[in-house]
């Protein structure tokens, strides 16, 4: 009984036959924009600084790449010079070529591959916040719209 007595009373308070006025609607309206430009700042920032990292990444892994690079070129220039001690006239000369080919493709390979895989993944991040505030940005339009249905229903 007690119970049944609070929930009558809860009922007929004022707030429960309250209703939006058009002010209360224009400052949530305001509220809303204002969450919206914050969001906008936030995704911005977050960009920069994925850009950021994005540089830092890039120039730690040509520096990896280049030491790494150097190295095998000593070992290279170590294990030619042995062969050449060992063979004789073209298959010297071959051995060469192809050393060095497959040094160029190694370099070619990584100074391409790399670059392109940081492109993607740049791409795939801003893909994906496009789409998240496309997203926003059709709630925010569905939202008005309703707000605007419910005000010339009044």
């Amino acid at each position: 009984m007690k119970n049944w007595i609070i929930v009558i009373c809860l009922l007929f308070t004022s707030s429960a036959f309250a209703e939006l006025t058009p002010e209360d609607i224009l400052a949530i309206s305001d509220i809303v924009e204002k969450s919206e430009e914050r969001m906008r700042a936030y995704i911005d920032k977050s960009e920069e600084r994925m850009r950021a990292y994005i540089d830092k990444s890039e120039k730690q892994t040509r520096e990896y790449v280049d030491t790494k690079l150097e190295s095998l070129e000593h070992k290279l220039d170590g294990r030619i010079g042995r062969l050449e001690g060992r063979l004789n006239g073209t298959d010297r000369n071959i051995t060469i070529v192809v050393a060095l080919v497959v040094g160029v493709m190694a370099l070619i390979v990584l100074a391409v591959g790399i670059p392109q895989l940081i492109l993607v993944s740049r791409q795939n991040n801003q893909n994906t916040m496009k789409k998240e505030l496309a997203a926003m940005r059709a709630e925010m339009q569905q939202f008005r719209k309703e707000i605007a249905l419910r005000l010339q229903d009044r």
